[in-house]
């Protein structure tokens, strides 16, 4: 059967025109693919224990010399499909919806500490924001605080 399932990924790929390694679709169930790109030499995709931490994959980013290496939050557990976003260092330090603290998610304008706290639960049950829009399926969360806060997120 696993034969089978990467022989027809392979012949998707094929005719999308994408060559596809093999050896992308040979992670077990207790493995998870995290994506890095961004601010990095290259993008690129990780097969990596389930319950990993950012922490332990941050020799295996190589930032370009415009990355801001400072908005990683390192206690952070990795899941499946997460897509890391380094973002490039700006004169205005943003903070990261996959990354912040309560406390540094409490200094947006809006943003208190029951809010905070729902953003946080947010992406630990769903896995990191996959763009700035999303934070508005925040419970609390609708288009006016969205404005206020846009200007000062990242990912």
């Amino acid at each position: 059967m696993r034969k089978l399932i990467i022989a027809f990924l392979f012949l998707v790929a094929v005719v999308g025109g994408i060559l596809v390694k093999a050896e992308n679709f040979n992670f077990r169930r207790d493995e998870i693919s995290v994506t890095v790109t961004g601010e990095v030499e290259e993008k690129s995709v990780l097969i990596l224990p389930s319950g990993t931490k950012l922490l332990d994959i941050i020799d295996k980013i190589i930032l370009s010399e415009n990355a801001d290496s400072n908005f990683f939050n390192q206690d952070i557990t990795l899941k499946n499909n997460d897509i890391i976003v380094v973002p490039v260092k700006t004169e205005k330090t943003k903070i990261s919806l996959n990354y912040a603290s309560l406390e540094e998610l409490c200094c947006l304008n809006g943003i208190g500490p029951v809010l905070a706290q729902r953003i946080i639960d947010y992406r630990e049950s769903n896995g990191f924001f996959q763009n700035l829009q999303e934070v508005m399926n925040v419970k609390g969360i609708k288009n006016k605080i969205f404005i206020k806060i846009k200007d000062d997120i990242c990912l």
